[in-house]
């Protein structure tokens, strides 16, 4: 495995190896497949070019949940920092594509004006928004890809476990797993509701048949056909 390089490299070309680097490690992991969108379209795939470490990049939103749970952030000889190597590249892509040319400079340089409003909190991100939807009285809160049981906040021995933890006694009961919702709908479909869409269908083809002379005869015409065939 080739040492790590920071993300932040100037060189396009060092920002697209470590690109590379970084997705081949997490494509042979795959802990957080289910965290957001990057990661069900990084499996899709085996080698990550140009294009698709910037697709990859344009799908993240920086929540830094793949980074809280992965065991090969620092301290780790892999040194991954998944958010931040996808930011690298987001930042990259955007001053390659921007038009007119002369707004690329702008991102490149960061002087472009932006309003930002830092909000400072003992946490991680993740715990804000929690605690904002929370305090705007959300009366329900449905969450993809956060922690939810005790061998996530208690094995991964990352710094922002415990905020996490007291959030979510704060939160309560209305947050909920995007996982779980999907438990509580029933997928199977009884006979019942198929036997009435299958006599509604006849039924209006009944009515069709029935309304016009037209569809008469073709059914005639058919149903003769059939037996002349069949020797009938």
């Amino acid at each position: 495995m080739p040492s790590p390089k920071p993300a932040s490299k100037s060189s396009p070309l060092a920002l697209l190896a470590e690109g590379e680097r970084v997705m081949r490690i997490c494509n042979a992991c795959r802990y957080c497949e289910g965290f957001c969108a990057v990661f069900p379209a990084l499996e899709r795939r085996l080698n990550f070019s140009e294009k698709d470490l910037n697709f990859l990049a344009n799908l993240c939103h920086d929540c830094g949940e793949c980074y809280y749970s992965c065991q090969y952030a620092p301290p780790h000889e892999f040194a991954l920092n998944l958010p931040q190597t996808l930011a690298a590249l987001r930042r990259e892509s955007y001053s390659k594509y921007a038009w007119p040319g002369w707004f690329a400079g702008l991102l490149r340089w960061n002087t472009l004006a932006l309003i930002l409003s830092t909000v400072a909190a003992p946490g991680i991100s993740e715990d804000v928004a929690l605690l904002l939807a929370h305090d705007k009285g959300a009366e329900l809160i449905v969450a993809v890809g956060t922690h939810f049981n005790l061998v996530e906040f208690l094995e991964r021995n990352r710094a922002g476990m415990s905020s996490t933890f007291v959030t979510r006694l704060k939160v309560g009961e209305i947050l909920v797993d995007a996982k779980g919702v999907s438990r509580l709908v029933s997928r199977r479909v009884g006979v019942a509701p198929l036997a009435a869409f299958v006599a509604a269908g006849l039924a209006g083809i009944a009515t069709a048949i029935a309304v016009s002379p037209g569809l008469r005869n073709v059914i005639d015409l058919l149903v003769g056909d059939v037996r002349r065939v069949l020797g009938l």
